[in-house]
């Protein structure tokens, strides 16, 4: 799993606090079987990969 966090200054609130903006990337790796049958009592075995990406944006107040 991989995790990257984009954040930024986007202003203040009325106490003077920042007001931070935060972009939040996951992305992992899934991984799934597939059987398929060839031949006489032959089988073989594979297995697929697939990337799952993620995506979080939020406000972030710091006191």
């Amino acid at each position: 799993m991989k995790v990257e966090i984009i954040s930024y200054r986007t202003g203040v609130d009325v106490l003077g606090f920042p007001i931070i903006h935060e972009h939040i990337l996951i992305e992992r790796t899934e991984e799934s079987a597939s059987h398929s049958k060839k031949g006489k009592n032959m089988s073989k075995k594979r297995y697929l990969y697939n990337t799952v990406r993620h995506f979080i944006s939020r406000d972030v107040k710091q006191l």
